[in-house]
């Protein structure tokens, strides 16, 4: 850069004057006490017109370096003869103008490479934008010569970009150059010019005649920068040796009165640093909603750089947040009452939600125009509450998942106080204890009303309670029974396990948790294990006496029938004839013989199934009283040898859906039973209808059945009568039960010793019975 020098003469000039020599390209000022002169070349540029200054005299017994410094970074001080020179370095015009930025915007990349091509020779600084949205936020914080427009874009298209671009005051006259390759007909073309287009260019286009119109706007836009600047350091320039003469009339009160400012300004000072490093958004807002001052971690919030807050509206800064705030700054403006932690949630990202606390606060100055206490701006603080949101969001969680977890323990669980208050009580120790929450908390392990007693049912005192254990000697006590007063009155027995909790320091303990089980059923089962126990060894003898009756009973067809088979077989080797007549005796005995053991087997085999649960019936329409009447006449030989006569009562037909095989297998067990057990006495069978189901009943006048028998009598290998005088495997009845009862019907029967018994089977009728 060249240097101007200004001269200021002792006695000072007159305002307006024009500097001695001018402003020519050489010029020699002489000052006219020391005869000395000093020689400056290329004051200022060629063309620049004078300028107006004042000169005033130099500060006596300071050197001019100790004063205020000049607002433009290219300006000296010297003094030669009487004057204070005052020397500013303009920029030559010679030099290079800085490049302008081209903003290019259009959604296809392909696109923008070839337009970067084109304008890359213009040496220019070329920015892309792929949407009217990307285009609008780098119209934020930098200027362009010119932008680039496609038209044919998603969402906002080019014709809606330009409007809004237009809206800006601060862009409202930027140069706009639409693109396009598909909108050209005339109604299209108007409507670009309509939203501020400077020129509407249609693709293809020829790359010189682009780079030229482009090259015009931007020459344009340096020559109206390098305009500003020129008048921007004339300006300064006045105010420079305005203020320098200011300065010379008042130095020494302006010395004393800097200094005090000095003084006052220290502590706003640490203030404004304070503010700089604050961890939280502090901004002062105007009534036109301006950002008059923010600090970096405002910034940040918004998400823009610091520069792009002072002297910018919220609406330009914050759009999708500006209604609620400019809503909250005019009602502090208003009321001059603060607003304050009001929360809400923003989403500059999509689908990143920011959870935020802003307060509002009035800003009064002292102010003779304005009533007192008048607001003339508002401040705000504003902190990103995310973290802290989602921290309680999670304990929220965490604390209704310790709830649910509670709840839906089996165990009781209560938590007490250092004092030993009872503070939380979960459901299960309400249901234990017999009482609401509301009713146990505030109690201590000290009140009556526990009615607490020891193992041994003495009483307890609260002080050896297991939670009061564990606070009083800082351990957990495991698996402490003990019984408390529960619902109705009665004692509830509880396992009680006791953990202290303890403070940071990890010795003082600061409460208890205790969990506890219902074990008043688990007393009981010591006596029923004993009574089970005494089952398991009755069903020992059981099966002992089981194996030897079903030895003795498979034994005693057999030998009869082995009797008659050997004796047939030595006739047969002496070569003698044999009988007819007592072959065919002979052969009835063994056929009854390998019948009663076919039925030993079955019976066997059946009650194989039945215990693994694979009996299958097989359903089909039979009339009850028809199916009773077969078994009785099978049944006549056995009945002869007995002494018993079978009396048969069918009331009136009765038909169901049932197994016949299964049926036919339950009228001969309780028939077989009767005849067996009928001490020659008559037994009457009867079928008929009771309560709209089958029945058959079978009646006999024997030896009856004790009556402790009575609730065992359906059991496996259960016999009431001793095996001595009476065979069988005791599986008959307890195979008809479980026939019945598959059929969905049910089997009783009702004895008395000596005076016979009576079975009844009810049976449910099928859908096609006779009701």
């Amino acid at each position: 850069m060249a240097p101007c020098v200004l001269p200021r003469r002792a006695g000072g000039l007159r305002r307006g004057a024009r500097p001695p020599l001018g402003c020519r390209r050489e010029a020699t000022h002489t000052g006219p006490s020391e005869g000395s002169g000093q020689r400056h070349r290329g004051c200022l540029p060629p063309g620049s017109g004078p300028f107006s200054f004042a000169a005033c005299p130099p500060h006596a017994g300071r050197p001019v370096s100790g004063r205020a410094t000049s607002r433009h970074a290219g300006a000296s001080r010297s003094r030669a003869g009487g004057y204070e020179l005052l020397c500013v370095h303009l920029p030559p015009s010679h030099r290079a103008a800085p490049p302008a930025s081209i903003l290019l915007v259009d959604d296809h990349p392909a696109s923008l490479l070839a337009l970067e091509a084109v304008l890359e020779p213009l040496g220019q600084r070329l920015v892309r934008a792929q949407s009217g949205r990307e285009a609008l936020a780098a119209l934020l914080h930098e200027d362009f010569a010119c932008v680039l427009l496609d038209v044919q874009m998603p969402e906002l298209d080019g014709f809606e970009t330009a409007r809004l671009i237009r809206e800006r005051p601060r862009t409202r006259s930027l140069p706009l150059l639409f693109l396009t390759g598909v909108h050209r007909e005339e109604a299209a073309v108007l409507r670009g010019y309509a939203h501020g287009a400077v020129d509407y260019i249609l693709k293809p286009f020829n790359p010189d005649i682009l780079r030229t119109k482009v090259a015009v706007f931007v020459d344009l836009f340096q020559q109206q920068r390098a305009l500003r600047e020129e008048a921007r350091v004339r300006a300064d320039l006045e105010r420079e040796v305005m203020e320098r003469e200011r300065e010379a009339r008042f130095a020494p009160a302006l010395d004393s009165a800097l200094d005090g400012l000095r003084r006052d300004l220290a502590p706003l000072t640490l203030v404004d640093a304070m503010v700089a490093a604050a961890p939280v958004g502090l901004a002062v807002i105007d009534p036109a909603l301006r950002y008059l001052r923010a600090n970096e971690a405002l910034a940040r919030l918004h998400g823009v750089p610091m520069q792009a807050l002072p002297g910018h509206t919220v609406q330009e800064v914050a759009p999708d947040v500006a209604e609620r705030v400019a809503e909250r700054v005019r009602e502090v403006l208003r009321t001059g009452q603060p607003a304050l932690g009001l929360p809400f949630v923003r989403e500059r990202v999509p689908g990143e939600r920011r959870h935020l606390l802003a307060s509002y606060y009035p800003l009064t100055l002292p102010d003779a125009t304005r009533a007192p206490g008048a607001a003339v701006a508002v401040g705000v603080v504003a902190m990103d509450v995310t973290a802290l949101k989602e921290a309680e969001e999670a304990q929220r969680a965490s604390e209704e998942r310790l709830r649910v977890v509670l709840a839906a323990l089996t165990e009781g669980v209560v938590v007490q106080d250092a004092a030993g208050v009872l503070r939380m009580a979960n459901a299960s120790a309400q249901r234990l204890f017999g009482e609401p929450a509301a009713r146990l908390a505030g109690r201590t392990s000290y009140d009556a009303e526990w009615g607490a007693v020891d193992e041994e049912g003495r009483p307890l005192p609260g002080a050896l309670h297991p939670p009061m254990v564990a606070l009083r000697t800082g351990q957990p006590v495991l698996g402490r029974v003990m019984g408390v007063r529960g619902a109705e009155g009665r004692t509830v027995w509880l396992s009680v396990n006791a953990q202290p909790l303890f403070a940071e320091d990890g010795r003082t303990p600061t409460g208890v948790v205790s969990s506890f089980v219902d074990v008043t059923e688990t007393r009981a089962l010591a006596e029923e294990r004993a009574q089970l126990l005494r089952e398991a060894q009755a069903a020992v003898r059981l099966r002992d006496e089981f194996l030897s009756v079903a030895s003795h009973e498979l034994k005693t067809p057999l030998t009869p029938l082995h009797l008659k088979l050997a004796g047939l077989q030595r006739q047969a080797q002496a070569g003698g004839l044999l009988e007819a007549g007592r072959v065919q005796a002979d052969l009835a005995v063994a056929q009854r013989q390998v019948r009663r053991l076919a039925s030993l087997v079955d019976d066997l085999l059946d009650v194989s199934r039945l215990t693994q649960g694979r009996l299958t019936l097989s359903p089909e329409p039979v009339e009850l009283g028809a199916l009773v009447r077969d078994v009785v006449g099978g049944l006549e030989a056995e009945a002869a040898w007995s002494g018993c006569s079978v009396a048969l009562e069918v009331e009136e037909p009765v038909e169901g859906a049932w197994d016949p095989v299964r049926l036919e297998q339950v009228a001969s067990n309780l028939l077989t039973n009767a005849l067996k057990y009928g001490a020659g006495r008559p037994v009457q069978v009867r079928v008929g209808r009771r309560e709209g189901r089958a029945l058959l009943s079978v009646r006999d006048h024997g030896i009856g059945i004790e009556e402790e028998a009575l609730p065992r009598l359906f059991g496996k290998f259960v016999r009431a009568v001793s095996e001595r005088h009476y065979g069988g495997l005791g599986l008959g009845l307890f195979i008809t039960r479980q026939i019945v009862e598959a059929h969905g019907g049910s089997v009783s029967v009702q004895s008395r010793p000596h005076e016979g018994a009576l079975f009844e089977v009810l049976l449910p009728l099928a859908a096609g019975g006779t009701p």
